[in-house]
């Protein structure tokens, strides 16, 4: 399986796309993992239950909101 080009992970992450981000797959039928919280930022472990590429998301503090 061949790595992601830069382009290929903006346009996974500018789409917030809930697919494979292969571009042999783009399926729908992806898990994620447990979210882990780390100071300002989270990370997810995903998988394609398709094609079975393995990848991180990665998600950071942009906001807060009064409550």
């Amino acid at each position: 399986m061949n790595d992601l080009t830069e382009a290929q992970k903006n346009h996974y992450v500018k789409k917030g796309y809930s697919k494979c981000p292969s571009p042999d797959c783009g399926s729908e039928d992806i898990d994620g993992g447990m979210i882990e919280v780390d100071a300002g930022h989270c990370h997810q472990d995903c998988s394609c239950n398709v094609c079975e590429r393995e990848w991180t998301d990665i998600y950071k503090l942009v906001a807060i909101e009064e409550n």
